[in-house]
Parts: C-alpha cells; sequence; structure tokens
C-alpha cells in the first residue's frame, strides 16, 4: 500500500502521462486527495452538476444502478482533468483538451498510439472516434475539428476490470 501511494505521489507531483494511469487504478479518494501536492481542485457529484457530460460515468451509471456512487476532483488547466471515483476508487480519468492546433492534437494521438493498441476507429458526422487498449487500460478518444487548424479533443480512460468492479458491488 505504502508503494501504491508514494507511486501515486510521483505520478501527480510531475507530469502524469496517460500510460501511468493504470498504475493508479483502484487508489482510494482519500489517499488521491493526501498525495495532491497542490489545494486547487474541486469534487462534486455529477448528479449535483445537471450540466455536466461524461459518457463513461453515464455507462457505468446505467450498469451500476443506484449501488454505484460516484464522485468526481476536477484539477483545472491544460488538459482539465476529471479524476472519476466509483464507490470512493479511482476507475476512471477524462482529459478535456478544449479546443487545440491540429499538430498538437496529432502530437497527443500520436503519444497515445505510441503506448496502445487501436482497436476501432469510428466517425459521427464530424466527430472521430478511436478506440484504443492495452493491458488493464482502456481509452476513447473524441476527436472534433473546430476549424481548418483546430481540434475539439476529449480523451477517456479507464480500466478493463471496471466491468467486474460492478458486478460484485
Amino acid at each position: 500500500m505504502k508503494i501504491k501511494i508514494l507511486l501515486l505521489f510521483i505520478i501527480l507531483s510531475g507530469e502524469a502521462y496517460s500510460h501511468d494511469y493504470e498504475k493508479l487504478w483502484g487508489t482510494g479518494q482519500q489517499n488521491f486527495i493526501n498525495s495532491l501536492a497542490s489545494t486547487d481542485y474541486i469534487t462534486f457529484r455529477p448528479e449535483d452538476k445537471p450540466e455536466y457530460k461524461n459518457r463513461i460515468i453515464s455507462f457505468f451509471n446505467a450498469m451500476g444502478g443506484d449501488s454505484v456512487r460516484v464522485n468526481i476532483l476536477r484539477i483545472s488547466g491544460l488538459p482539465e482533468k476529471d479524476y472519476c471515483f466509483f464507490n470512493n476508487m479511482l476507475y476512471s480519468v477524462s482529459e478535456d483538451w478544449g479546443s487545440i492546433t491540429a499538430k498538437n492534437a496529432d502530437s497527443i494521438i500520436k503519444q497515445i498510439e505510441n503506448q496502445y493498441k487501436i482497436k476501432n476507429v469510428d466517425k459521427k458526422d464530424e466527430t472521430t472516434i478511436i478506440t484504443f487498449e492495452k493491458d488493464k487500460n482502456k481509452i476513447i478518444l473524441y476527436k472534433k475539428p473546430v476549424d481548418y487548424n483546430c481540434i475539439k479533443l476529449r480523451v477517456f480512460y479507464y480500466t478493463n476490470d471496471i466491468f467486474n468492479i460492478l458486478l460484485k458491488e
């Protein structure tokens, strides 16, 4: 447990790269908060913010029903990160990059492609949806052009184990 908390502190004190999230899955919310180098975050429950949209959380809420308690810990910045705790355990992270240059979006996607295997690419209207997978991680990336040089990018990371966890509870 001490090693996991130390690893959590190291990851959060520096730049957390996408491939490090799988090392955090299952971390308790209070241990996560205690490891943060800053108190510049907010916490909320999705049902308290009707405008909050997160497809992963909506999906898992539907699967888990009333037995799933979801808390979000949001850290502002670029990207804005939402750490999603299901029954007080971390199992999902979303990164909202907002509107960024096409070059920056391609760089982020390339970084993910270097770490994960592409499972599927789908296009809905103007949005490209890319799913990736590796070990205990699944990723869903949404990419939508804003104009000829800007891309709106949002990336969802979650553990493969979330299904088993929700079924056990």
